[in-house]
């Protein structure tokens, strides 16, 4: 990616017709854009939502679990060893249940993340061609790839003014 967008550099530097002075660059802040926008917060809140019952029957198991451990402190001198072993088996069987329930909740979580961060991703995408259209700007970088950037250069402000805007 980085590769391309020399490439890309240099060969708009290296063009006859445009000179280094007609060159407009700007840079936005993916980073900054993507943690303030509205959308981000609203996503978070879905996915809480939407995978709630799956998280609430983790903390049952957890539960589950310790009220097993606790029963088994508190009767290990008067159990038998079939019933040690028994509750040992119960233990076992809810730790691999807890974990495998956990790793597909987990990844589950990931993958509803990734879509929804790639549905916030366009509309950046978006508002940032917009700015470089209506602003005239000849290159747009991450401000990551950036070494230096003026606040004139800086158009972060603006594309989280545009995402922010329902109409936008």
């Amino acid at each position: 990616m980085l590769k391309r967008l020399l490439i890309a550099t240099a060969m708009i530097l290296g063009s006859a017709s445009v000179t280094a002075a007609d060159l407009k660059i700007g840079v936005v802040d993916m980073q900054a854009v993507l943690a303030k926008s509205p959308q981000r917060q609203t996503i978070n809140e879905k996915i809480q939502k939407q995978f709630k019952e799956k998280q609430d029957a983790l903390i049952a198991l957890q539960k589950q679990g310790k009220e097993i451990q606790d029963k088994m402190k508190r009767d290990e001198m008067t159990m038998t060893m079939a019933q040690k072993v028994e509750i040992t088996r119960q233990l076992q069987s809810l730790d691999s249940e807890f974990k495998l329930k956990k790793a597909f909740l987990d990844e589950d979580l990931s993958i509803a993340q990734k879509q929804e961060l790639q549905k916030i991703q366009i509309k950046v995408i978006q508002a940032v061609k917009k700015v470089a259209a209506d602003e005239k700007f000849d290159l747009i970088l991450r401000a990551e790839a950036a070494l230096h950037a003026t606040d004139a250069a800086n158009i972060t402000d603006k594309v989280i003014a545009i995402i922010s805007n329902p109409a936008g």
